[in-house]
């Protein structure tokens, strides 16, 4: 059986306009998932700004690095997002914000590098 030049034109058209509407997705899909990598990215940037300004200023007025970091989790509230000070030899002083393994905003002062991983869920918090 044989097409009519009507139907295999409208194969044809069909055909294209499926490809191009396939490849302006991907592309789009793409360009959006950089645009939101890059938006992530300058919030973090933001976030390290605000930290490292509120930790300048805790240090200005006398604090112990301990105590600044105290200070800065109550001062910098960041939405959605979970906020770590480390030590330089990578030790936590003070993590806060959001736990994605709980579920809710919470504050908490820990010392991972001394505690077994059974106990990482447990210790001093706010929750």
């Amino acid at each position: 059986m044989r097409l009519s030049i009507r139907a295999r034109l409208t194969v044809w058209y069909s055909t294209i306009v499926v490809a191009v509407l396939v490849t302006g997705a991907a592309v789009g899909s793409y360009a959006q998932s950089g645009f939101a990598l890059q938006r992530l990215d300058d919030d973090l940037v933001r976030s390290m700004a605000t930290l490292q300004g509120v930790m300048r200023t805790e240090f200005g007025e006398g604090l112990t690095l301990e105590g600044a970091a105290e200070e800065a989790s109550t001062e910098v509230v960041v939405p959605d997002r979970t906020m770590v000070l480390a030590r330089p030899d990578g030790s936590v002083l003070e993590v806060w914000g959001l736990f994605p393994w709980i579920g809710q905003r919470c504050r908490r002062s820990v010392e991972i590098e001394s505690r077994r991983p059974s106990q990482r869920n447990q210790g001093n918090s706010e929750c």
